[in-house]
């Protein structure tokens, strides 16, 4: 489908179709005489002067911003015609206005289209300042060099490209709604404050050097009806709240009801972890152990998950806080569990006596459980973790010639800790002569030792001196095992075992 060419250029002449050779054209904001720049580009980059001298045709190019009154008068300034609310053609928004870059300081009053212009100009009416990317450069910059504050009926809109830069020491008090996506669009040494409409601020939108102060006052709509299961809530770093009541968003939740609600954790995914290492320093030093791992799951106290990369610790016990002991004083004796935790930047290892709750050093919310270490007599005992598996250097022996034709308990405490264990690994040894030993997670039964039995560690020594390798699945109770022999006696040794 073809098209005629409208004539691309603004045309004056009289009723005798004579041009107005020098005639002037003057445009101002619709409905006043306050002047308004027509543009000499399609962008609305570059300026016409007001008024417009018409040249020896009676034309001129001219691209409208919005609407407009525009008074034609002679080269001798006598008016032929005045036109008000004329509408440029073009995408540039009705309600809209357009600061203009080239405007010294967007927070004072300029040539009539900085941003303080307009927003004086616009008063309480409902409108949008467009801050326009039109300089022809990679950057539009919009200079504040005066404090200045868009009230909550002004909009305002920056499209890719376009910044405001504030100066130090000045401050951009925002009220009303802000639009742009993921991009930056506030720059400089100022601060941009005030309690914007939007219901998050994106930080995409602050450059590094400026002070960010705002409050947002939107609030995020419910999910269903008030107070209905599905509603949506934040967490204020204290409690569970409902949306609308103007603090900042931290966490959100779908679940629960406005009158009690309960706050929805992640599914737990702490403590995974990939290639994870953990021994003692490589000088084996006494207090020292080392955290290697490619990736680890760590998580807050809500359940939110933090994936950490290439972790690479030396935690030592002579140590207080961070990449040391949590809290306290070292004992001689006794298992300290090993911790990643992160402040959400800064990764660091601790030791606690506890394998539930670590006292956690200030900012630190996230944590891992990885390991454990057994402090005997003031050192580290010997050993390496691959993953789940935990190896000592040196078997430690529990049972030394004894034995008993009834079930009897092994303490391993100073071999296992209480928390987290799995399954042991060890070896066991005629002592005296030829025996049965049975080992078991729990108590057992003279009846149930014997070929066909449900225990799960039976081992058949033809003499003394006869040592055989077990693993026994699980533990019942931490920190116990089981066992009994046929007859004479056996040693035992605990050589390591798996975590859960």
């Amino acid at each position: 489908m073809s098209t005629l060419l409208p004539y691309p250029r603004f045309k004056a002449i009289d009723a005798n179709g004579i041009p107005y050779s020098g005639g002037k054209v003057y445009t101002f904001r619709a409905g006043t005489s306050t002047a308004k720049a027509t543009y000499s580009d399609v962008a609305c980059a570059t300026p016409n002067a007001n008024p417009v001298v018409l040249d020896s045709a009676g034309e001129a190019t001219l691209y409208l911003k919005g609407k407009y009154k525009i008074v034609l008068k002679t080269s001798a300034d006598v008016t032929v015609w005045t036109l008000d609310n004329v509408q440029g053609m073009g995408d540039w928004e009705e309600s809209a206005f357009y600061p203009d870059y080239n405007e010294t300081d967007q927070g004072a009053a300029g040539s009539g289209a900085s941003m303080k212009d307009l927003i004086d100009w616009i008063g309480s009416e409902n409108a949008t300042l467009i801050l326009a990317h039109n300089s022809g450069s990679t950057i539009t910059t919009y200079t504040l060099s005066t404090s200045e504050t868009i009230p909550s009926n002004i909009s305002l809109k920056v499209q890719k490209g376009a910044k405001i830069t504030i100066d130090a020491g000045k401050t951009l008090t925002i009220n009303g709604n802000i639009e742009a996506r993921d991009w930056e669009i506030f720059t400089g040494l100022g601060t941009v404050a005030g309690s914007p409409l939007n219901a998050i601020m994106l930080s995409a939108w602050f450059n590094a050097g400026l002070t960010n102060s705002t409050t947002p006052s939107g609030a995020i709509k419910s999910i269903v009806a008030s107070g209905a299961q599905g509603d949506i809530y934040y967490h204020n770093g204290t409690t569970v709240v409902r949306l609308g009541a103007g603090t900042t968003q931290q966490f959100l939740k779908t679940q629960g009801v406005a009158a009690n609600p309960v706050w929805a954790t992640t599914p737990s995914i702490r403590d995974r972890s990939r290639n994870l290492i953990i021994t003692n320093n490589a000088s084996h030093a006494d207090h020292q152990v080392d955290v290697d791992a490619d990736e680890i799951i760590l998580q807050d106290t809500d359940g939110i998950p933090l994936r950490v990369t290439s972790v690479n610790l030396t935690v030592d016990i002579a140590v207080s806080g961070l990449n040391g002991l949590d809290t306290g004083t070292e004992s001689s004796t006794a298992w300290y569990y090993i911790w990643v935790i992160s402040n959400g930047t800064t990764v660091a290892g601790l030791l606690s006596a506890s394998g539930t709750a670590p006292t956690m050093p200030s900012g630190y919310t996230y944590k891992a459980f990885v390991g454990a270490v057994h402090n005997l007599a003031g050192n580290f005992r010997n050993f390496d973790q691959l993953a789940d598996t935990y190896l000592y250097n040196a078997v430690i022996q529990v049972v030394v010639g004894t034995g008993s034709t009834t079930t009897a308990t092994i303490d391993i405490s100073a071999c296992v800790p209480a928390v987290g264990v799995k399954g042991v690994f060890g070896k066991t040894g005629g002592n005296t002569g030829a025996l049965n030993w049975f080992a078991d997670y729990e108590t057992f039964t003279d009846t149930q030792v014997g070929d066909n039995s449900a225990v799960p560690v039976q081992l058949a020594m033809a003499a003394a001196g006869n040592c055989f390798s077990w693993y026994l699945p699980f533990l019942k109770t931490a920190q116990t095992m089981y066992h009994q022999v046929s007859a004479n006696d056996v040693d035992v040794w605990i050589t390591g075992f798996t975590w859960r």
